[in-house]
């Protein structure tokens, strides 16, 4: 190739490159669309965190649609009251306060209430493991403890235990949800922050079923209802739930005879002392029985189970004997029937 036919390619592709940068200079010019300014004011308020708990890809995509309208900056889960009045005066929007909410996981039955039924040797996540035969835990709604969620989590707020189940740290929750999506078995809840009691259960199981796969899932006893005494705590079929926009009482805590009802990590719960039962004067049933004169049925029934069990032990033949202590027991329940429902025991009880 001689010089000329080199000089006239270079002046070529210097004339082609030359005529395409102004045509895209006139494009830019004529096309281009100018952005709201407001937009990178909003962001720079915006904490930057980019987790989508407000529904958007990002900040910035949140800053856009806070600047078109139709959305709170109160969406943000992340964002400080400061922050979003700042947002709300800049665009001239009206400020509303939501209650925050944290993520709770719906399970208390670690490795050791809910052991594994076979040992899991595949890919570190708990969507992949319930595609293996439902996983090899046994209960088949529990968590795997497969820290997927925790993964998942970009403030870090998810855990799992030295006992291999998932718990969160409500303290550094945000409640941006990025959670709830990534649970295969649906155990993640956003609850209000304020809530400081929470039934840790998600299985639907009847009572026999569940005592087989897990000791601490709820069985169904409506306990906790009896204790709340208003509906907010309700039976989803078999199983216990609060309704969060009512307050449960923490002393639910209490009557839950497999403890699946726990207070919010960090929250210090002290019981109050239970009160004796009341009692009438001891009477021949009770002598029978070898107990006081009380009206507390667990007492007289316990004390009843004792003395056929030692009356049969001594002479199994003796039916008489048991025939005594059933009439002695029928007689303190009667009792208890008569004075133990908050009415006031008498002074004086002459027979029985």
């Amino acid at each position: 190739m001689n010089l000329e036919t080199l000089m006239t390619a270079v002046l070529f592709m210097a004339g082609t490159g030359l005529t395409l940068g102004l045509i895209i200079a006139l494009a830019n010019k004529f096309f281009a669309i100018e952005e709201d300014p407001r937009v990178e004011q909003t962001e720079d308020l915006l904490p930057g965190a980019n987790c989508g708990g407000c529904g958007y890809a990002g900040c910035t995509a949140f800053a856009k649609a806070l600047v078109a309208g139709g959305v709170e900056p109160s969406k943000c889960p992340v964002n400080s009251e400061e922050a979003n009045s700042a947002i709300s005066q800049l665009l001239g929007l009206e400020l509303s306060f939501s209650e925050p909410h944290v993520a709770i996981i719906k399970c208390c039955g670690d490795n050791v209430e809910s052991p594994e039924k076979a040992l899991y040797n595949g890919v570190n996540d708990c969507k992949s493991a319930v595609l293996v035969a439902g996983a090899t835990k046994s209960c088949q709604h529990g968590c795997l403890g497969l820290a997927s969620c925790s993964r998942a989590c970009p403030f870090n707020a998810i855990e799992i235990n030295d006992k291999g189940i998932a718990i969160v740290h409500p303290d550094i929750c945000v409640g941006c949800g990025k959670c709830v999506e990534t649970c295969p078995r649906h155990l993640i809840d956003l609850v209000p922050k304020s809530a400081n009691v929470h039934i840790l259960c998600n299985s639907p199981e009847k009572a026999p079923l569940q005592r087989k796969a897990c000791t601490k899932g709820c069985i169904g006893c409506r306990k906790c209802i009896k204790e709340a005494g208003d509906d907010s705590v309700h039976m989803q079929g078999f199983l216990a739930v609060l309704d969060y926009t009512k307050k449960a009482p923490m002393s639910i805590i209490d009557v839950c005879p497999v403890k699946c009802i726990q207070p919010t990590l960090g929250v210090e719960y002290v019981p109050e002392p239970k009160k004796a039962a009341p009692s009438v004067k001891t009477l021949p049933c009770h002598t029978k029985l070898g107990i006081e004169g009380t009206v507390d049925k667990a007492v007289i029934k316990k004390a009843f189970a004792q003395k056929v069990a030692a009356a049969k032990a001594e002479s199994p033949d003796d039916k008489e004997a048991v025939a005594d202590l059933t009439k002695a027991f029928k007689a303190a329940n009667a009792l208890a029937d008569k004075f133990g429902a908050e009415k006031p025991a008498p002074a004086e009880v002459t027979n029985a």
